[in-house]
């Protein structure tokens, strides 16, 4: 059964008045989240499971985190990323406050990446699959950084179980 979600369901009153909304929105989200999908979708044949898209925009929109996943090869993987955190275990656990506190987000960026026909969500899997991988748009730099790591680490959690991934990022589904 394919369900579309609407701007209408989505469980935010409007988008936030601030400073972040110009960079923190829900069209790079979506970019960020179709190109998370992009990266899993090369590695694994089953699509980004819906849970981990929660997971994606708190990651990459934050300056600090996205450095580390930028630095980090694509060949290295989760657990090198991770492994960066080592001296730093309150920026790793900080990882779920965010995803909690992005949630609207979150949301709105998967609703319009569902609408805009950028992944297609199975609801019985509860996972996320890009509807074309290619041709990548050309986009500034800042937003490039977002998009690329967005994708690394769709590529990296392919790698993982769920549950794996969890435990590596100290999250609590």
């Amino acid at each position: 059964m394919e369900h579309r979600f609407t701007w209408s369901s989505r469980p935010s009153a409007s988008p936030p008045s601030d400073i972040a909304f110009l960079v923190q929105n829900p069209a790079l989200g979506a970019g960020a989240l179709w190109r998370a999908a992009a990266g899993h979708a090369k590695r694994h044949q089953h699509g980004l499971p819906v849970a981990l898209a929660f997971v994606v925009l708190p990651m990459v929109f934050h300056g600090p985190t996205l450095k580390e996943i930028t630095s980090t090869r694509t060949g290295s993987g989760l657990a090198k990323l991770t492994s960066k955190f080592k001296n730093r275990e309150d920026d790793l656990q900080a990882i779920q406050r965010r995803a909690l506190r992005m949630r609207p987000l979150s949301f709105d960026a998967l609703a319009l990446a569902s609408a805009a026909d950028l992944i297609r969500i199975d609801y019985d899997d509860a996972t996320a699959m890009p509807v074309d991988q290619s041709p990548k748009p050309v986009v500034e730099a800042g937003s490039k950084a977002i998009l690329d790591g967005a994708e690394k680490l769709g590529s990296w959690f392919a790698e993982h179980s769920l549950h794996h991934i969890a435990a590596m990022l100290r999250l609590d589904f």
